[in-house]
């Protein structure tokens, strides 16, 4: 019986260890998580040891990004990685194990990564998980991004103030859709800067030159 039990919590441990392990690593900079938990458990009682020496700094936070329409009550989707290109930078981590061109199958689960991103507190995190988010670039499914993005930029999550009904208090397909609009929006404004400036640029450029050729001439 007693051997049932410390089998029972050790399956307990990974089963733990599946789902927060990067968010582990990121606050506590310990790569081997595994074993660490494993040096606190005690063989002789079958409980685990009091912690002393683990010290936690910052905010992590992980985004699970799946091949699912959000829009249309979180459907799974299959298909084929057309693009398929990781945000990077610092505080941003991408745990997956698909590469372009690679198929989403109905065989197993469709998630596609784990994307955590870790900062010196909260506001940071947030602020580096919305770049990651914009800078991942997947085509051929669709992806719950776009609930991802809906969720960061949400009061009640910036604030910390939600719970597990997140979802049912707040989300909606028609508030994806405002979202994505204005996402769409904010992307066309910065697009027509951007050429607004090449442009001027150009123009600046074009004229200097014509100046220095006049007094080249002269």
């Amino acid at each position: 019986m007693k051997t049932l039990k410390n089998n029972r919590i050790l399956l307990g441990l990974f089963v733990f260890l599946l789902s927060c392990e990067p968010d582990d690593i990121c606050l506590t900079s310990i790569e081997d998580t595994p074993r660490l938990i494993i040096g606190f458990y005690d063989n002789n009682t079958g409980e685990l040891k009091e912690v002393t020496n683990l010290k936690i700094q910052g905010h992590a936070i992980e985004v699970r990004v799946y091949a699912e329409d959000a829009a249309a009550n979180f459907m799974p989707g299959t298909g084929t990685l057309r693009e398929y290109r990781r945000p990077q930078g610092l505080g941003v981590r991408v745990d997956d194990g698909l590469e372009q061109g690679m198929e989403v199958s109905i065989y197993y689960d469709p998630m596609i990564a784990k994307l955590i991103t870790f900062g010196a507190n909260r506001s940071e995190a947030i602020a580096r998980m919305k770049r990651a988010m914009s800078e991942y670039r997947i085509s051929g499914v669709q992806t719950t991004i776009d609930f991802a993005q809906f969720v960061m930029d949400h009061e009640a999550f910036v604030s910390g103030d939600f719970d597990t009904h997140f979802v049912a208090n707040y989300y909606t397909p028609e508030a994806l859709d405002k979202t994505n609009a204005e996402l769409e929006a904010i992307g066309a404004m910065a697009l027509s800067n951007l050429l607004q400036t090449q442009k001027e640029t150009q123009s600046t450029s074009t004229s200097n030159g014509q100046s220095r050729w006049k007094q080249n001439r002269s």
